[in-house]
């Protein structure tokens, strides 16, 4: 630098030629005595920076003689500004040292038991492998012997089935041996036979004819006979069947006069029904099949939750319909007349080719015909008489059900009895009380 300005101060310039100093006149000693000072700084500069070199490297060595670890360094601990700028002491950097000597033997104690895990699990798998060959080759062992019985067996059985083709066919040619020796028998005791006379062979014949024909009556009298036991065995079962029955339904009936007479539960709301343009009825106010629709709000889960209408037209028809027949809103006949009346007729219809189940058909369609009169509901034409007789015929059960749910609780337009208009008019209640007109004693038990 100071050469520079020394050059820059040179003759050639006549501008600052006026103010040049002595030095400036002269410009070579002091150009050497410029270079004398930047080499002298050079060197003590140089001579600083070995120093600072060595005090690093012993530095370093210390460390690594106290630890017995070599960790190669950053490049920044080799230079003695890092290690100023640092400020760590020797002992932060030994206990730095001893932490990572430890985590270094964690780290490989971890990866010897990782090591030792997989060695015990490929210990196990060999083991599993050669028990799975094991229980193969054990398996084989089994299908190869079962194979070979099954050969020795197929073969015993083919020998089995040669002998018997040929034993059969021996017994065939025995028979045939047979045929033929009883022929030749009988064409020698013919032959003998002609010869000692006719007329002892005619009545031989006869004889035989004779027995053939009352053998042929004997077993023909036998098989009618059998048909006749046979006949007579079903009606007797299903006469003593339909005994049970009728007792069976007159207890039952007992039972339910004094058991199940109490009052039905009120419904919710008055069930809706579709009218005609003059304000009729179309229908019953229920469905023909109510109790098996899925609607959690229908009015009609009030009955099927008591239970009593749907049972006992299921398994009771007989005294569920003649509670409907003897309903005070009805009274289309008694009580216990409708529960013998239904119940004889239906027991007598295996022996009656079903002719007693038409005639009881028949007194149910009329009784149902006399519900829709009472209701206001179409009746009395062919088309009502034959829904109704269809009803009866083909679901007597539903016919049952819907009628006794129309009775219990609906009330009538008309009633069959005689009542005063003030009665008429105090008797016209909701529909919701459902068995406000049943009696409290029914005619059941009456």
């Amino acid at each position: 630098a100071a050469s520079s300005w020394f050059f820059w101060k040179s003759p050639s310039t006549p501008a600052l030629a006026p103010q040049r100093t002595f030095w400036q006149a002269n410009p070579a000693p002091m150009q050497k005595m410029a270079i004398l000072v930047t080499c002298v700084a050079c060197f003590f500069a140089r001579s600083g920076a070995l120093s600072l070199d060595a005090s690093n490297s012993l530095a370093e060595q210390a460390v690594r003689t106290s630890s017995g670890f070599v960790m190669e360094a950053p490049p920044a601990v080799y230079t003695g500004t890092a290690l100023l700028q640092d400020g760590t002491s020797l002992s932060a950097r030994e206990s730095q040292v001893e932490q990572l000597a430890r985590r270094e033997q964690a780290a490989l104690f971890s990866e010897q038991q990782a090591l030792e895990a997989v060695a015990r699990q490929q210990k196990q798998a060999a083991a599993r492998t050669a028990k799975m060959e094991a229980e193969f080759e054990l398996v084989q062992a089994k299908e190869h012997k079962m194979e070979v019985m099954m050969a020795a067996q197929s073969e015993a059985l083919q020998e089995a089935k040669a002998g018997r083709k040929k034993a059969e066919v021996q017994l065939q040619e025995q028979s045939e041996a047979l045929v033929r020796a009883r022929a030749a028998a009988a064409s020698a005791a013919l032959a003998s036979t002609l010869s000692a006379g006719g007329a002892a062979a005619a009545q031989t014949a006869s004889h035989m004819v004779a027995s053939t024909a009352s053998n042929a009556a004997e077993l023909g009298v036998a098989t009618v006979e059998l048909g006749i036991n046979a006949e007579e065995k079903l009606r007797r079962d299903q006469l003593i069947g339909g005994a049970v029955y009728v007792v069976v339904m007159l207890v039952m009936a007992y039972i339910y006069g004094r058991k199940f007479t109490y009052e039905y539960p009120p419904l919710p709301k008055a069930p809706e029904t579709a009218l005609d343009e003059s304000g009729k009825p179309l229908h019953f106010t229920f469905g023909l099949f109510e109790f098996f629709h899925c609607n959690s709000q229908a009015v009609s889960n009030i009955i099927f939750k008591d239970l009593r209408i749907p049972c006992f037209s299921c398994c009771c028809l007989p005294i569920r319909w003649a509670d409907t027949t003897s309903s005070q809103k009805i009274k289309y006949m008694g009580f216990w007349s409708a529960v013998v009346l239904a119940t004889v007729l239906n027991a007598l219809a295996g022996q009656s080719y079903y002719i007693t189940g038409i005639m009881f058909t028949i007194v149910a369609v009329i009784n149902r015909q006399r519900i829709r009169r009472l209701y206001g509901l179409p009746y009395g034409n062919f088309g009502t008489c034959t829904a109704d007789f269809c009803t009866w015929t083909c679901c007597s059960c539903c016919a049952t059900c819907q009628e006794a749910m129309q009775v219990e609780y609906i009330q009538p337009q008309t009633r069959p009895w005689q009542q005063s208009m003030v009665d008429a008019a105090n008797s016209v209640t909701d529909t919701l009380a459902g068995t406000n007109y049943r009696q409290e004693k029914t005619a059941c038990c009456a």
